[in-house]
């Protein structure tokens, strides 16, 4: 008697793999909206983090700007695609006028001045992540991260997905960076130690 997957079988597994396909495609895609809507409230919520820098006017750059990096590692263009929605949502902070680019995980020791604030904008893997942490606190930049467990892992800022959103805060990264925000901001926020 021979043991195997007969050809009825072998019918239902290649009638079941289309199905199986689309599963995994809309796990998948389920995940990317996830993040992808973690961002868009992330770019929505940023704003009030640079806000609550009370250091914020001591930042500027030579053009008396606030300059804010969208930070990625490999993926420059969809860090261009998020620059109109930010240039929208932050057109000057604190009566101060902003200048946005785009900047490169590997070119961040080479840049001639530290931004004020850098946007996280694709996950980083967890040397890329410590990489920009150490930037932050030793530049006294404020980073802020939409993906989950960023903050959690020591970026200064991000958000908190639960019941409801708001925004989230590493404590000791704020600390070692020499931050400091306003208390209304500490007060809303979820932290981290």
């Amino acid at each position: 008697m021979r043991v195997g997957i007969g050809r009825s079988n072998n019918r239902r597994w290649w009638l079941l793999l289309p199905l199986l396909l689309c599963a995994c495609l809309s796990v998948s895609l389920n995940a990317d909206t996830f993040s992808e809507r973690r961002i868009h409230v992330g770019l929505k919520l940023f704003r009030t983090f640079l806000s609550a820098d009370l250091a914020l006017s001591e930042k500027l750059n030579d053009a008396g700007r606030v300059e804010v990096a969208l930070l990625y590692a490999s993926d420059e263009l969809t860090a261009a695609r998020y620059l109109p929605e930010l240039e929208q949502a932050l057109p000057e902070v604190k009566k101060l006028p902003v200048q946005l680019n785009t900047l490169a995980l590997s070119s961040l020791s080479d840049a001639p001045r530290a931004p004020a604030a850098m946007f996280i904008t694709q996950p980083l893997n967890r040397e890329e992540l410590q990489q920009v942490i150490s930037y932050g606190r030793e530049h006294r930049v404020m980073v802020f991260s939409p993906f989950e467990g960023d903050v959690r892992d020591g970026v200064a800022g991000g958000l908190s997905v639960e019941s409801t959103v708001r925004p989230a805060l590493n404590m000791t990264t704020l600390k070692a960076s020499g931050l400091e925000l306003k208390a209304f901001y500490l007060t809303v926020a979820k932290q981290y130690e």
